[in-house]
């Protein structure tokens, strides 16, 4: 009897929320295209710069918003400390802090492109959604801080992707 209700119920789950409609299944495939995307143009940027890209692009569609995509950059990589290498001196605090300041105008373009190539592909978002790219800078706890922000948002809406003039930029 037990086994009975138990396939039974099994088999209600499966008649009423199983399957996923087709729209969010292609969206779905959009967003992973874009990730891959994304990941081969910051991939390519850095290799000419010191640009380090750190995991990967990960996506997420918000009803009545549009797409997000999230993705951690370190603008200069070094070492951190460690018992070969103990600590930084101040010196070189401030020249790691005028190094990645100076990234800030390449990753803003490296951003710019990226958004525009892989938004492009985002053709099941509505017309009036937006996409977003949010850059994370990696930073050590040590680090020189002063004038480097620790995320840069783009956005710009679905329709206009084809501009680069349409996306606006926020640091935080």
């Amino acid at each position: 009897m037990m086994s009975r209700i138990l396939v039974s119920a099994l088999l209600a789950a499966a008649a009423f929320g199983g399957e996923i409609p087709a729209r969010t299944a292609a969206l779905g495939k959009q967003i992973a295209s874009a990730e891959k995307a994304l990941d081969r143009h910051f991939r390519s940027a850095g290799a000419g710069t010191s640009i380090a890209l750190i995991g990967a692009a990960r996506g997420v569609y918000l009803p009545q918003y549009g797409a997000v995509f999230l993705i951690e950059v370190n603008l200069a990589p070094v070492a951190n400390v460690s018992p070969f290498r103990r600590s930084y001196s101040e010196a070189e605090k401030q020249q790691l802090n005028a190094r990645k300041r100076e990234r800030v105008d390449d990753l803003e373009q490296t951003m710019r492109e990226a958004l525009l190539q892989a938004g492009a592909g985002l053709t099941k978002i509505g017309a009036d959604e937006r996409v977003a790219l949010a850059v994370s800078l990696f930073h050590f706890p040590w680090e020189d801080l002063t004038q480097l922000p620790r995320q840069v948002v783009m956005t710009g809406a679905r329709d206009e992707l084809a501009s680069a003039e349409s996306l606006s930029t926020r640091y935080y």
